[in-house]
């Protein structure tokens, strides 16, 4: 009989013991489910947060590359002058009324509404035997595929690039490309 009373005895403290435990074991349970939603709430936020920094970081390299854009296309402007004068220089001097009334592309319209063929023809030849036409066809091809390149990685869908080629500049750029060879 002493066995049983010695467990009656401890029976009391270790059922209160793991009552006790239990009930703590379900404070931090709660403590934690609640640290745990908090945690899964901030990375949320933080998500959306870099999402939005992304964001604003793609736009602000867009902007700044739109900027410089600018320079590029009215260097390949003042180069079309050139290219003009040393492929007809009366025509070239016609088209300068035009420029002096802020025509800034008129040079370049004035290559690529002539017939291709003949522009074409002419661009090859004078490629080959002018060595100052020839510097400026290899700086305009060059300032412009660098162009190309800088749109490429400020707007991956490519749309800038895109607008580029089908404005007048790139037209010209294509031109002066096949005609020398470097587009097939």
């Amino acid at each position: 009989m002493r066995v049983g009373e010695l467990l009656n005895q401890h029976q009391r403290p270790l059922t209160t013991a793991l009552t006790e435990a239990s009930e703590k074991a379900s404070e931090v349970g709660q403590v934690f489910s609640s640290q745990a939603a908090s945690l899964t709430s901030a990375s949320s936020e933080a998500e959306n947060q870099a999402a939005i920094i992304r964001q604003n970081a793609y736009d602000s390299r867009r902007d700044m590359f739109l900027r410089a854009s600018k320079f590029v296309i009215e260097d390949l402007n003042s180069t079309t002058i050139d290219l003009n004068r040393l492929m007809d220089s009366e025509k070239s001097q016609k088209l300068w009324p035009k420029y002096s009334k802020g025509d800034r592309g008129i040079f370049v319209r004035g290559i690529i509404s002539e017939d291709e063929r003949q522009v074409r023809t002419v661009i090859s030849s004078k490629y080959e035997d002018d060595d100052e036409f020839r510097r400026y066809v290899q700086r305009y091809l060059d300032h412009f595929e660098k162009l190309l390149s800088e749109a490429n990685e400020s707007d991956p869908a490519n749309l800038l690039s895109s607008t580029f080629l089908s404005a007048d500049v790139g037209k010209l750029y294509l031109l002066l490309a096949r005609a020398v060879g470097r587009l097939n």
